[in-house]
Parts: C-alpha cells; structure tokens; sequence
C-alpha cells in the first residue's frame, strides 16, 4: 500500500511538470518582445532547434491575455513575427498568428499569416 501512494505522488508530481513546461517551452520557443533578424542563429542554437522557427514579437501578457480569453483557436492580430532558418539572416513579416491554448495557455502556434517582409 505505501508503494502505490508513492507512486500516485510520484505521478502526481510528473503531470504538474507536465502541466508547467508546456507554456514555458511555448513561450521560450516562439515569445519574444526584443529580437532583430540577426538574432537568429544564437537563438536557434539555444533552444536546440535544427531547422526553423517563428518568432513573435511581442510580450508574454499579450499571448497569456490571449489564451485567458477562451480555449481552441485564438487570433493573435497585427504582430510583428520573424521566422528563422539555420545559418540565414531572418526575415521580419507582419501578421496574424493563430495559437493554440488549453486549459488557458498557449501550447502550439497553429498558424501564421505573413502579409508582407517588413
């Protein structure tokens, strides 16, 4: 019996990790109120990403505001994004991002509209 309560603990604090990481790891891969496009390789490097990423540059309230809105499929309007590749100059768009959210945080970029380079 006291192998099975620390057990149900044990999985108990796995879910709450779980439950903690998903906004972070959002937020850290595509959350950024400062970046230019020559920011690119460092950052990719950081987070360990091989090939491409998006940007949004924008504050971390705007995105939790908009996740505290509601769950399913939220537009994110007007925004400046910047979308790296590896080893390249990014390149700064205008846009409409969708996002994601459950249970009231962001946990996948949907979608991205670029309207023009900037």
């Amino acid at each position: 019996m006291k192998t099975v309560i620390i057990f149900a603990c044990f999985l108990l604090v796995l879910l709450s990790a779980l439950e903690i990481s998903a906004p972070l790891n959002f937020y850290d891969k595509h959350v950024t109120p400062n970046m230019e496009i020559n920011d690119c390789r460092e950052k990719l490097q950081r987070l360990k990403i091989r090939n491409f990423n998006t940007f949004i540059l924008t504050q971390r309230k705007t995105v939790e505001d908009l996740c505290r809105n509601g769950d399913g499929l939220r537009k994110l309007q007007n925004v400046n994004i910047i979308d790296c590749k590896v080893n390249k100059v990014g390149v700064l768009y205008g846009a409409i991002v969708t996002i994601k959210c459950e249970n009231g945080i962001p946990v996948h970029l949907e979608n991205v509209a670029r309207i023009k380079p900037k």
